[in-house]
């Protein structure tokens, strides 16, 4: 084959895979491969064409023979890097970011997700430099501003997180008025003064939206974050969640998308579909399984929306017991006539609140009936939500004071709008290290740390002065969090607080190996336990 056509097919392939003609792709990949011989572009073309079908562990194995044929091209590495650490495979992701740096060290795509793998490999300290180093490069990139200013918040450092959202020019600022005013917000609060003065601070920020008249573009959203912590300050956050919705519907004209033929003609089944990202081993996956996989299929016809990982048990699960799954692509646009194609009847949303991209997807009308769930437990604000599934118990008494902190209507049903699985057996020989309450009343916390408000305090400390014999476990999450509660909680009594002690963050089985030990499960206050209480209660567990 001349050298010319060898060419010409080579990037005929290359235009079949950005064409999504995968069948084409792989039969002109073949003919190359054979005629060619061993060649570093031909795997790397296979490995684009697995890329597109979702087969990595494939994918990633032409990479390899690409690099091994021809280690000094800086796409090869980084994709593979890519590839490994969308699997989890972060040390050996960070190995191929390392390879790639030193062929183009100034490339900032490298280093925003060398950051990544580093940051969830706990080396934060790294991490930081490499998101900084990238900003030296280019000061306005703005998934890596976002990820240094999240990392920093993450890490308790809060001014150091506002500072760095104040590194926007102003053509993109507005974008994130948002995100800065959600970032006055501490995860951990240093005592309740401090989180009056913060409450402030965010609603301050949150009411001066309504002034700020700005031009959003859409494909910079999903780099916003949602304002997830503002749900466990123990406030009605009705009025504000309504202004935020309003400032992106005013200010970002696409995210008022209608979707064509709403509820068309008449149905022999109600078509129902439910989205999240957190359709896996998660929260939400735990909670809303049973639900999707026992509707009534007679009455319903069950279609999946998934745009988060889906391979692991519960997710593996979901896309089997549903009548139609559809991957989304992490896109508005495209997410928006993928979901509207379907001519459903009945949108639910499992969460809002917790994902930019779930949260965004919802300004838009893609059913004439929409609705959410109680995987993250606050009103939206957002006017194409019509109804919040809950439950009688889980609301206020009184049925005007709990609509009251709706913008949607408030179905309370008789019974949790969920169906629960048993809880999954354990292994006991992978209990935690428990050595500090060996003989002594064992009062477990298992709520993550963000839950745990200031006015939870005097409780904790009353309960071990009561019960000498006590201590009581948290489990840790971020590095500095632990260190804040117990500043907090020595101020009130330095004694009682040696008698509080943190795990280290804990798989599936030892968490459920710690709450069948645990003599008494403390709840958290104003923002309380979900499936965590549901697997205590399951081992006979009483929650305080």
């Amino acid at each position: 084959m001349p050298v010319e056509n060898l060419q010409s097919n080579i990037d005929g392939a290359f235009g079949l895979i950005q064409q999504n003609q995968m069948t084409e792709a792989s039969v002109l990949c073949k003919k190359l491969s054979d005629t060619m011989g061993p060649n570093p572009l031909v795997s790397f073309l296979f490995a684009a064409i697995d890329l597109k079908n979702g087969e990595l562990v494939s994918a990633i194995e032409h990479l390899k023979t690409a690099i091994r044929l021809d280690p000094a091209v800086t796409e090869y590495h980084l994709t593979l890097a890519n590839t490994q650490k969308s699997l989890g495979n972060y040390e050996d992701a960070i190995e191929h970011y390392e390879y790639a740096l030193k062929l183009s060290p100034s490339n900032v795509d490298i280093l925003n997700n060398y950051g990544l793998a580093l940051k969830e490999k706990k080396r934060y300290p790294d991490a930081i430099k490499t998101f900084q180093n990238a900003l030296d490069e280019d000061p306005n990139l703005v998934p890596t501003r976002l990820n240094l200013a999240k990392l920093l918040r993450e890490l308790g450092q809060k001014q150091n997180a506002i500072d760095c959202l104040n590194g926007f020019d102003s053509e993109v600022a507005a974008t994130f008025a948002v995100t800065k005013a959600s970032y006055q917000l501490p995860v951990i609060p240093e005592s309740i003064q401090d989180m009056k003065q913060s409450r402030a601070d965010y609603e301050r920020e949150v009411m001066a939206l309504s002034d700020i008249h700005c031009e959003i573009n859409e494909e910079l959203l999903l780099y916003v974050g949602t304002n997830f912590f503002a749900a466990y300050q123990g406030v009605d956050d009705k009025i504000f969640q309504e202004i935020i919705a309003s400032f992106y519907l005013r200010n970002c004209f696409s995210l008022n998308y209608v979707a064509p033929n709403l509820g068309a003609g008449p149905v022999e089944r109600i078509k129902i579909g439910f989205i999240s990202s957190n359709f896996y081993n998660h929260t939400v996956g735990k909670l809303f399984r049973g639900l999707i996989a026992n509707l009534n299929r007679e009455l319903f016809d069950v279609t999946v929306f998934s745009s988060g990982p889906t391979s692991d048990e519960i997710g593996n699960f979901i896309k089997n017991n549903s009548d139609h799954n559809v991957t989304l692509v992490r896109d508005l646009n495209s997410a928006r006539e993928t979901i509207g194609k379907r001519e459903l009847n009945i949108l639910f949303y499992a969460d809002i609140g917790m994902d930019a991209f779930t949260y965004f997807l919802a300004f838009s009308r893609l059913a004439p009936v929409q609705c959410v769930g109680w995987g993250h437990g606050v009103t939206t604000g957002i006017p194409t939500i019509d109804y919040f599934i809950s439950n009688i118990d889980m609301e206020e008494t009184d049925a005007y004071r709990a609509e009251s902190h709706y913008t949607e209507k408030l179905i309370r049903l008789s019974l949790p709008p969920f169906y629960l699985y048993p809880v999954q057996k354990y292994d006991p020989r992978e209990m935690p290290d428990l050595f500090f309450a060996e003989s002594r009343t064992l009062y477990c916390c298992p709520q993550s740390l963000f839950k745990i408000h200031p006015e939870f305090d005097p409780l904790l400390i009353e309960i071990l002065r009561q019960d000498e014999s006590g201590v009581a476990v948290f489990i840790e999450t971020w590095p500095g969090w632990s260190d804040i509660l117990m500043t907090r909680w020595r101020r009130i009594d330095e004694k009682a607080a040696q008698r509080i002690h943190f795990l280290p963050k804990l798989d599936q089985n030892s968490f459920l190996a710690l709450l069948k030990h645990a003599d008494v499960i403390l709840d958290s206050i104003f923002f309380c336990g979900g499936i965590t209480s549901v697997e205590a209660l399951a081992f006979g567990k009483p929650i305080v």
